[in-house]
């Protein structure tokens, strides 16, 4: 049998199943056509019922807000409560009608509040109040025709009922055109109608074209009112689709058949002359059975190109697998074709987990980078040039790294779009040395203002502090004089006319003697601060044993008749003023021994401590002590937390501490409680003393 023959046979005995399979999905599909024409058309009229209710709960749910707000209960807030009437027809088109139980118009948004009130024509049915006063509920009439507006209507009232009585009744209306414009911007199916009726049947809307024949009707209730929608289908766009997909479907069968025969008599004739030309072999020692030499030279041929093109990608993709650059290849549909494994070194994601979820690499960008990268992306899609940028990923540990992006779109030999590559480089290190670059910046920058700022405001300082110097050692040189003379003159009074003065003269004399004599010592001490912090210091290597022996010398003046315990341990070697030193331990002995003399044993305990880097000096007593409340004041200038009366003194004296201790670089603080004594420390340098403050 010749194989075009034998082709042609079985053409037809593949054909022919093909061809009953084709017209019974030929029948098939057009009963589905109808099914999907019946489903369709039920979807648009119950969407279209689900629209208007919608439309009507919105109009509802607005009344009823309106009903529930308190201005309707207050009479002289009733323009507030017709703005918001007002706010409700701006915003959804429909008229509100405040009206008692009556009928009589309270406000009406279609007119001037205070205009001239009208009663209602008196409506029938649900809608009157006598209806809505034995309902209580909100409802939505049927279509009528306006006798105030001249059109048609339907008109939804609501209660407005306070403490379980109905004592307005709130009426929105709705007009038919709004209704119309709802439901031609809602259904959009040309040749369709839709025909919307009230309760009683009556039509209140209809879109359809002229001329219709209508074959199919579907309906649907809508659940906010009484309404229904009907949808009509005509005959010519019901029957249409059928009878075109018949024929289409019997078209490509009959081309399918036709075809087919064609197709195989080619086939068939041109196959037969290639296997003939195949089996003939010039070869005399070959096999026995046929030999197509054609065929395994084409064979050959291809296992040939095939091993080649095998080798060469293997080559390049060796190169493209050893590179540290995470390198990637993305097809037009989104997938991966090809990703390098440094994609893991990089995001801690393998290979196999990118080609199962290509989205994987938009989210391993850093959320504060990824609508940079996903605008990124869309541009690549429209198959534009090469791009660059940088952004910041989070691997997989939660790492976050820097990386520099390129990529490119991809064609085929061919010039057809085959996708885009991208190359992904780590770039965290450089990153991380710009950004420490630009932090050394601008702290060597910070630190120059800083360091300008403080020598501008350490020479204002020293101006203000020598100003103050100056006028405080000119004040107190300028008053020594006048004293002086307060002092001789009463000298001479005493001296010469004791005799004549009256006794109480006498005493006035003595009082005025004393103040002035305070007046001097005030004066000296004011001159000796001045001086502390004038006196240029003569720094050297200083025996505190030796400075507190001296000073201890020159408080035994003051505490003649006094028995005082002393402890006084031995006290190391420092580095400053003696001078100052000896005035250091002076005022802060002579303090101990004036706030001690009401105490009947008196101990004074003089200390030190190594607190590190610095030596901790302290002076403690069993005095009258004071209220740490005040112990900000105690170090200030003409301070005093206790009255003249009760001690002497200045208030100057610690000033004069702190300050002589403060140009040696240390700092002094006291710690007391009233009744049980008081502690002065200060120390020779700036340390931390929390340990040794804690053990004394």
């Amino acid at each position: 049998m010749p194989i075009n023959l034998l082709l042609a046979r079985l053409i037809w005995l593949c054909v022919l199943p093909l061809v009953a399979l084709a017209v019974y999905l030929a029948v098939y599909h057009v009963k589905a056509v109808q099914t999907q024409i019946r489903r369709d058309a039920t979807y648009r009229v119950q969407n279209m019922a689900r629209a208007l209710d919608l439309y009507v709960g919105g109009q509802i749910a607005a009344l009823e807000v309106l009903a529930a707000s308190p201005l309707a209960d207050d009479p002289h807030r009733l323009g507030e409560f017709y703005r918001e009437a007002q706010a409700f027809h701006e915003k959804l088109g429909s008229h509100v009608i405040l009206t008692d139980l009556s009928e009589q118009v309270i406000f009406n948004t279609n007119a001037p509040l205070g205009s001239a009130r009208i009663r209602l024509p008196r409506l029938e049915g649900p809608l009157s109040a006598e209806e809505l006063l034995k309902t209580g509920k909100l409802i939505v009439g049927d279509m009528f025709f306006g006798p105030i507006l001249k059109e048609y209507l339907v008109v939804a009232a609501v209660p407005v009922a306070r403490a379980g009585r109905t004592r307005f009744v709130l009426r929105g209306v709705m007009k038919i055109r709004r209704l119309q414009e709802q439901v031609d911007e809602v259904f959009r199916s040309p040749g369709w109608c839709v025909t919307l009726l009230d309760g009683k049947g009556d039509v209140m809307v209809r879109s359809c074209p002229a001329g219709q024949d209508i074959m199919v009707r579907f309906a649907a209730k809508c659940v906010r009112s009484s309404w229904s929608v009907i949808l009509d289908v005509p005959r010519s766009l019901y029957i249409a689709p059928v009878v075109g997909e018949a024929e289409v479907m019997a078209a490509a069968i009959l081309c399918f058949v036709l075809i087919s025969i064609v197709v195989g008599r080619v086939v068939g004739r041109r196959l037969a002359h290639s296997v003939a030309s195949l089996v003939e072999d010039p070869s005399q020692d070959g096999p026995s059975r046929p030999f197509i030499a054609e065929v395994e030279a084409v064979r050959a041929r291809l296992s040939e190109a095939a091993e080649a093109l095998r080798q060469s990608e293997a080559k390049y993709r060796l190169i493209a697998d050893s590179a540290d650059e995470w390198i990637y290849w993305v097809a037009p549909d989104g997938s991966f074709r090809y990703v390098s494994p440094a994609c893991e070194q990089l995001t801690g994601y393998s290979q196999e987990e990118f080609f199962g979820r290509p989205e994987l690499i938009g989210e391993v960008v850093h959320p504060e980078d990824r609508e940079a990268f996903e605008r990124h992306s869309a541009k690549m899609r429209e198959e534009c040039g090469p791009e660059e940028m940088e952004f910041r990923i989070v691997a997989k540990s939660g790492k976050v790294c820097w990386i520099s992006h390129s990529c490119g779109p991809m064609y085929t030999p061919e010039g057809q779009y085959a996708g885009r590559r991208g190359t992904n480089r780590d770039i965290t290190e450089r990153k991380n040395a710009e950004e420490l670059e630009l932090l050394r910046k601008y702290s060597e920058r910070y630190a120059a203002e800083l360091e300008q700022r403080v020598q501008e405001r350490t020479a204002q300082l020293e101006s203000v502090n020598k100003e103050l110097e100056a006028f405080s050692y000119s004040v107190s040189h300028d008053l020594r004089a006048p004293l002086r003379h307060v002092n001789g003159y009463v000298d001479l009074l005493v001296n010469r006319f004791a005799d004549s003065l009256p006794e109480k003269g006498i005493h006035y004399l003595h009082e005025i003697s004393e103040s002035a004599r305070q007046m001097g010592t005030l004066v000296d001490d004011l001159l000796q601060f001045s001086g502390a912090g004038r006196q240029e210091m003569h720094r050297t290597n200083v025996d505190m044993d030796g400075v507190l022996g001296e000073a201890l010398q020159a408080v035994q003046k003051d505490i003649s008749g006094r028995t005082i315990e002393w402890v006084v341990p031995q006290l190391p070697r420092v580095f400053g003023d003696p001078a100052m030193l000896r005035l250091v331990w002076l005022n802060l002995l002579s303090n101990a021994v004036k706030f001690t003399r009401d105490v009947e044993r008196t101990r004074i305990e003089i200390g030190v401590c190594n607190g590190g880097k610095e030596w901790v000096f302290f002076v403690r007593d069993n005095g009258v002590g004071f209220d740490m409340q005040y112990a900000h004041k105690l170090f200030g200038v003409f301070q005093r937390l206790h009255s003249a009366a009760e001690f002497e003194g200045t208030g100057i004296g610690l000033a004069n501490v702190r300050r002589i201790v403060a140009r040696h670089g240390g700092r002094a603080w006291a710690e007391a409680e009233p009744g049980k004594g008081a502690t002065i420390y200060f120390t020779l340098q700036n340390s931390l003393v929390d340990d040794c403050i804690a053990n004394n």
